[in-house]
């Protein structure tokens, strides 16, 4: 993924949430990776999930408490992170068979795992009333 096509992913995704009169407050992401072909990008900082780093930030940017919080995540290292903080983790998406595998390997579970945004923010929605 380039910064290029990062950027224009996220432009999009802006723009379409805009249509339906919602927004994001803030975006956190990370370019860093131990083996990155470009040197600015190669490392293992704390904002590279699993680490938390991230989640963090925005939870001390917005007041957060991350025990009552949700991560939202199509990868394990999304619900890792969201482990490492307490949160309650969804996984979007079909469950594959190496994904299994991985889950028990790692003994990392997901709390929930559904098939889209629309069925998770209901699920959420139910969580909190």
């Amino acid at each position: 993924m380039t910064k290029s096509n990062f950027e224009k992913i996220r432009v999009k995704m802006k723009q379409e949430l805009e249509k339906a009169d919602a927004h994001i407050d803030a975006e956190y992401y990370c370019f860093h990776h131990p083996s990155a072909t470009k040197k600015e990008y190669r490392g293992n900082c704390d904002c590279r999930k699993p680490k938390p780093g991230l989640l963090l930030r925005a939870a001390k940017d917005f007041d957060l408490n991350l025990r009552e919080s949700f991560m939202v995540g199509d990868s394990l290292v999304d619900v890792e992170a969201g482990k490492a903080v307490g949160s309650t983790t969804f996984l979007i998406g079909p469950v594959k068979c190496d994904l299994c595998k991985l889950i028990e390997e790692k003994n990392m579970r997901p709390d929930v795992v559904l098939s889209n945004f629309l069925e998770i923010a209901r699920a959420i929605e139910e969580r909190v009333r």
